[in-house]
């Protein structure tokens, strides 16, 4: 399985480029960027509301580490949230 950048991929939709630009600066197929991005912002709507790391990994279908990569892009580009 190959490795998804998340990083880069939440960094560059937070800088406003579209799913297709990702894609192509990332050699990654628009499904990969849009899961990707889906994934952050469900982390991120789940941390607004309250939910604990095993919560969110749990609602959002995705690992604890998962979660914590996406919890942690999330407090860096959503300072309200601390």
């Amino acid at each position: 399985m190959p490795i998804v950048p998340r990083g880069l991929i939440v960094q560059l939709h937070n800088r406003g480029l579209t799913t297709k630009d990702i894609a192509r600066q990332m050699q990654q197929s628009p499904a990969v960027v849009d899961s990707c991005i889906r994934d952050y912002e469900r982390v991120v709507s789940l941390l607004g509301q309250g939910y604990t790391v095993d919560e969110i990994g749990a609602a959002a279908g995705i690992s604890r580490a998962v979660a914590l990569e996406y919890l942690s892009l999330a407090y860096r580009f959503n300072p309200h949230l601390k």
